[in-house]
């Protein structure tokens, strides 16, 4: 039966306790406002996610409801990541942000459910501020790929009130309120399309039935049959629910080792006492558990039985005198069956966000008992309230220090690593971080070590061959990416690695084929298009390369990359204007990607805007100092807008970035040796930057040999100067152009008559 309404005062206090629930759950959580993403499915579900970082778009939007990625099937998760990437784009802060909101939320909606459940408000307080602080909620709150935790719990404590209304109304009129039910419907289908793990749904309200709802005191099938009729269409939801989750996540079961049944069954078992004693001691907590070796589970399970024999033998004892012993533990043992392991996803033993709605159970159990002890004795009861403050000090500072551990990647894995034993995959994490800190030795170690643990760890392999790649090293490369793919032939990741290497290797039409297995797999990868557009282009293909460069951009529309190698071939197609425009997005994206500033000046120099190419071959020179490349045709432009001074500069820094860029020497030498302007002119400079040009180009260049003849005349050696000049004009070239022929004879005049070369740009 339902408690009365609540009077003025009491409202009064009510609202000051939910802004401190609120309060509590913002002061522990806040670091997490500051903290980054994690490479522990945030890329998934948000960073590397094209339909998710775009915004909410109606295409994003339609393939939230359409597709199942990440092997899941939740379009209101989706839809809500959606939502925060369209107004903040991608900073973790605010992501975070979310979460910590809606957990806060979620605090306030169980104390105000248990209030007008039970009626007592301090008890309902007690169980809240659990819920809310607890270290054990870390995990879905400052995990942001958690969302669909918080979301979904959101939902399911919404449904309990309008399933508490639709009870309450059946009571008072004698006929129920289809209104609310209706609302509870909705709200279950909303939380099944944020998480499948609320499918448990219609048992927490059978529970409800018989405490505090009393809608039955008796356990005769009679009294049952219409309250379980009641719940068919929530049945019905569960059942479509379950479907879905398990056609969504049969490529995830196929994916790893799946365990004996009477291991998982083990282990589930275990599970129950694991999730008990961390509830009472939240020690040594981290993101991923492994499976405990033979003797460590053998004494979890054989804890785990007893405990639950026992608790089950007292709750149904109790039934009729303490009914909130029995609703708690089945709660609890309910909501954890879909994630208990029996029906194997994922290769944890455990985790801690699987607790986020099922310990409330637990805890109510837990508090009503020792309510009820000590309501009878005036010490007891002072010491309960005492005692109960501390716990709820310290389980705060503990859910601080948790959330810390939660900052970045690295200092996630070095925790999981810290508490945790032969732990693979964070090891492989950790040194997926160290890649990316630029650490390959501390990396390949994590990953060999990740092996050593789990030898059919595809991911693993799959990193070393990334970093022995990143190393040049390709045939180890390849050896550990043919490993991954004989592990897990449908590995996307590895697939396109693989063909990445084949593609210099010449076997274009091999790496096509890794290509196009990477897109099966995962039909939204971005990098797969990118790299099927390069080996088009490399084939001289570019119309070919067009579309999979604008199909890499509709599923990343910030990658810069794409719009570089599109920009490319479309310079190959003679569309310089729609090419510099794609340039220009490229650089909008990423203003230090000097390969685009370097390409784009090239383009422009071909229009006549040389103003323009100086600055992006000046970016280019500045970004990468040594892009020899880059300096020499800013030495170019500069030369031919009769800047020599400045040329003089640019090529010299070429030569500091390569001192074997010939045509660098050659240039340099020829304005050493043929400036019209005495204080840039110098014949010994000239000759020794000419001589190298000539040995670095193998000596039969006439173009090289002019200018090695015209550093000889600035140092007087006309007769040398006639010797080179004449050298050059008999070069077969020589023969065959006509124009070079005249310039040459023009030069042997010249020298003939003692004088030197003048040139201008």
């Amino acid at each position: 039966m339902l408690p009365p309404a609540p009077t003025t005062s009491s409202t009064r206090t009510t609202a000051i306790i939910c802004a401190l629930l609120a309060g509590a759950v913002f002061l522990v959580f806040i670091t997490a406002f500051k903290h980054d993403f994690v490479n522990y499915d945030d890329d998934q579900y948000v960073y590397e996610n094209p339909q998710v970082s775009r915004g909410l778009t109606k295409e994003s939007a339609t393939w939230a409801f359409t597709h199942r990625y990440s092997n899941n099937w939740h379009p209101l998760t989706w839809l809500s990541h959606m939502a925060d990437c369209e107004m903040f784009g991608l900073k973790p802060g605010v992501h975070h942000l979310t979460n910590v909101a809606l957990h806060a939320f979620n605090a306030v909606l169980l104390f105000l459910l248990l209030r007008k459940l039970t009626g007592s408000q301090w008890r309902a307080t007690f169980v809240a501020a659990m819920f809310a602080i607890h270290p054990l909620r870390v995990e879905s709150v400052a995990w942001i790929a958690e969302r669909k935790d918080v979301l979904s719990g959101c939902f399911f404590l919404l449904a309990l009130l309008a399933y508490t209304k639709y009870a309450e109304a059946a009571r008072l009129r004698g006929a129920p309120d289809k209104r609310w039910y209706a609302i509870t419907l909705l709200a279950f289908a909303c939380g099944l399309m944020s998480k499948p793990m609320l499918v448990t749904l219609p048992g927490v309200l059978l529970l409800l039935d018989f405490w505090p709802l009393r809608r039955t005191t008796s356990f005769s099938l009679a009294t049952w049959r219409p309250l379980v009729q009641e719940k068919i269409p929530l049945a019905a939801l569960s059942l479509a629910s379950c479907v879905a989750t398990l056609i969504a996540q049969r490529e995830a079961a196929a994916s790893f080792v799946t365990l004996p049944i009477g291991t998982r069954l083990a282990n589930a078992i275990a599970a129950v006492g694991v999730y008990f004693w961390q509830l009472i001691w939240p020690a040594k907590l981290a993101a991923f558990y492994p499976y405990a070796d033979s003797g460590e589970l053998a004494f979890q399970t054989t804890a785990g039985l007893v405990l639950l024999l026992a608790i089950s033998f007292l709750a149904w004892k109790q039934r009729a005198y303490r009914p909130w012993l029995l609703f708690g533990w089945l709660w609890y043992l309910g909501m954890l069956t879909p994630v208990i392991g029996i029906v194997q996803v994922g290769e944890q033993a455990h985790a801690d966000r699987y607790t986020y709605l099922p310990q409330i159970g637990i805890v109510l159990a837990l508090v009503w008992g020792i309510a009820e002890w000590s309501a009878k004795i005036p010490q007891r009861l002072m010491a309960i309230r005492v005692s109960g403050g501390l716990v709820l000090v310290a389980l705060a500072f503990a859910t601080t220090q948790q959330t810390a551990h939660w900052r970045d990647s690295r200092s996630l894995w070095e925790r999981a690593l810290a508490v945790t034993k032969n732990n693979s995959l964070a090891h492989n994490n950790l040194g997926h971080v160290l890649i990316t800190e630029g650490k390959p030795a501390e990396a390949i170690e994590h990953f060999h070590k990740a092996l050593r643990i789990e030898p059919k760890l595809a991911e693993a392999e799959n990193n070393l061959g990334t970093v022995f790649m990143d190393m040049g090293r390709t045939a180890e490369a390849m050896t550990h990416f043919e490993r991954a793919l004989k592990l897990k032939p449908h590995y996307a990741e590895a697939n396109n690695n693989y063909a990445t290497l084949l593609v210099p290797a010449g076997r274009h039409a091999e790496a096509v084929t890794y290509f196009e297995r990477a897109l099966k797999s995962r039909p939204d990868y971005p990098e797969v298009h990118y790299n099927l557009g390069n080996l088009r282009s490399s084939q001289g293909r570019p119309a070919d390369s067009i579309p999979h460069y604008e199909q890499a951009l509709r599923l990343r529309p910030r990658y810069a990359k794409a719009y570089y190698g599109l920009g490319a071939a479309l310079v190959l197609q003679r569309r310089p204007d729609e090419a510099i425009q794609k340039f220009q997005a490229a650089l909008q994206i990423m203003p230090d990607f000097a390969e685009v500033h370097y390409n784009l000046g090239l383009l422009l120099v071909t229009q006549k805007r040389e103003t323009e190419a100086i600055e992006h071959f000046q970016h280019a020179g500045a970004i990468q100092p040594q892009f020899a490349e880059a300096h020499y045709r800013l030495a170019l432009t500069l030369h031919g807008q009769n800047r020599p001074a400045e040329a003089i500069a640019q090529y010299e820094r070429a030569l500091a970035a390569n001192p074997n860029h010939s045509s660098s020497h050659n240039n340099l030498a020829w304005m050493l040796a043929t400036s019209p302007n005495d204080n840039i002119r110098d014949g010994a400079r000239a000759l020794t930057h000419a001589r190298k040009a000539n040995e670095l180009t193998g000596g039969d260049r006439p173009q090289v040999l002019d200018t090695v003849a015209a550093a000889q005349a600035e140092a007087g050696n006309f007769l040398e100067a006639l010797t080179t000049i004449q050298k050059a004009i008999d070069l077969p070239a020589t023969r065959t152009n006509p124009a070079l022929l005249r310039s040459l004879q023009s030069r042997l005049q010249l020298y003939q008559a003692s004088t030197p070369l003048r040139d201008s740009p």
